[in-house]
């Protein structure tokens, strides 16, 4: 079974896919450059995890805040800001009408749910104006889960 980091960035792939600005155009810890013909889109990238807490009884469990990064690309001849702030709207909602991700996890097999999975932050930088102008939005989220110590692969 997959590790519970590669259950989370399935889930959320899923959940942002299909948004109107960006259609099928996610892609999963993408490392080359995306052309504009493949623009809108999104990039979800996995980021670091961090013990929150750990229960020691007669199970034994571990709270983790794992962050992960969503980055919407756009290009037009104009309005690419307004662009960027469809796509963060939509993400904004797609994540709020899951925000345990149960019922992404459910729908690719995986039992369980996170504790949350919220946006902390986003920011926009400024546009490249070239001939087509470009530019990204960066969309910071945090997701709280709880596994076993002994089991990484299952959510508790």
């Amino acid at each position: 079974m997959q590790h519970v980091h590669e259950q989370i960035l399935d889930a959320v792939v899923a959940l942002v896919t299909s948004l109107s600005t960006t259609g099928s155009r996610v892609h999963r810890n993408r490392q080359y450059d995306i052309t504009p013909s493949q623009l809108p889109a999104l990039n979800v990238v996995e980021g670091e995890a961090a013990i929150v807490e750990e229960e020691s009884s007669y199970y034994r469990y571990i709270t983790r805040d794992f962050e992960l990064t969503i980055y919407g690309y756009a290009a037009a001849a104009n309005d690419v800001d307004e662009t960027l702030k469809d796509i963060l709207n939509e993400v904004v909602q797609a994540l709020a009408g899951d925000s345990q991700l149960a019922a992404s996890l459910a729908a690719l097999g995986h039992s369980g749910r996170v504790w949350f999975c919220v946006m902390d932050s986003s920011e926009m930088p400024e546009i490249d104006e070239k001939a087509t102008p470009s530019g990204p939005i960066e969309m910071n989220c945090r997701v709280r889960y709880r596994t076993s110590a002994t089991d990484p692969t299952t959510l508790t």
